[in-house]
């Protein structure tokens, strides 16, 4: 990956005063739930943000510390701010389960993260499933 060269400055804001995300319904297999925020440009310049949705699975999954479980591209003009919506897959938050051969939603708190990358995840929300 090359490095990320900033044109313009991105702040991604929850619909709420609070930095929590807005997470609406748990997901049911096949159905996906949406997280959702505001994202708002910031700079003098019109950009392009990849508005990225992390998941931080319960300790008993036995997985990394954050999985990427949605995106969405968002192009903005400068001081303009647009609402998005990102769905969620029940089956981005499975992990394989040798001992029955299927796929399974460990039951726990869950933790989702909203950001411009990896490292940079200011909004964030538990869920429990």
């Amino acid at each position: 990956m090359g490095k990320r060269i900033v044109l313009c400055t991105i702040a991604a804001h929850p619909r709420h005063k609070n930095k929590n995300v807005p997470w609406v319904g748990h997901p049911a297999p096949g159905d996906p739930a949406t997280v959702s925020f505001t994202v708002k440009n910031t700079g003098k310049r019109a950009g392009t943000e990849i508005a990225q949705v992390y998941a931080s699975l319960p300790d008993a999954a036995g997985e990394p510390p954050k999985r990427l479980v949605g995106w969405t591209r968002v192009e903005l003009a400068p001081g303009e701010a647009k609402q998005v919506a990102v769905p969620v897959s029940r089956d981005r938050l499975t992990v394989y389960d040798e001992a029955s051969d299927s796929w399974k939603l460990v039951p726990g708190n869950y933790v989702i993260r909203v950001g411009g990358s990896s490292q940079d995840l200011s909004l964030q929300q538990a869920v429990s499933f």
